[in-house]
């Protein structure tokens, strides 16, 4: 890119990140056309056949933070604390899936109230009789997308 004169642009960033939306400011640097264009040093700077060089430079707090959490995952509190999560996470499923625990058929919080103990109750129950039957737990679901790929 020509030292001579490079165009500083302020942009906002809307993209997805891993798992997890993120919005953040962001600096586009893009080199001067006609000094990028005859520049001897091109093909060590960009694959682009005629436009200039093009950057997106992201704030380094949001990957540092982001680096920080994924070394915390490796540690064996993190992994246990995350797996009391895992569990509570297949209640809520099975809640939400069989027991339409999402969608509540009253109005006020006595009655909310009692629907979701019901639906405990229900919850409870099935499992119950899923362990009398011998019924095994249901295995991890594969999206559509990691079957066709094995």
């Amino acid at each position: 890119m020509s030292d001579t004169g490079v165009l500083w642009k302020k942009s906002l960033f809307y993209g997805q990140v891993e798992a997890y939306f993120a919005v953040y400011d962001s600096v586009v640097l893009t080199g001067p056309y006609k000094d990028c264009r005859h520049c001897k040093a091109r093909k060590q700077c960009t694959k682009a056949k005629t436009n200039p060089r093009h950057m997106t430079l992201k704030p380094q707090d949001e990957p540092q933070a982001l680096q920080a959490l994924r070394q915390q995952q490796n540690t064996t509190e993190w992994q246990a604390q995350y797996a009391k999560r895992a569990g509570i996470e297949g209640t809520r499923s099975q809640g939400v899936r069989a027991f339409g625990l999402r969608h509540c058929r009253y109005v006020g919080l006595a009655k909310t109230r009692l629907q979701h103990l019901a639906t405990a109750a229900a919850i409870n129950i099935d499992r119950l009789a899923a362990w009398l039957d011998g019924r095994p737990h249901a295995t991890t679901r594969i999206s559509r997308f990691a079957a066709w790929a094995a």
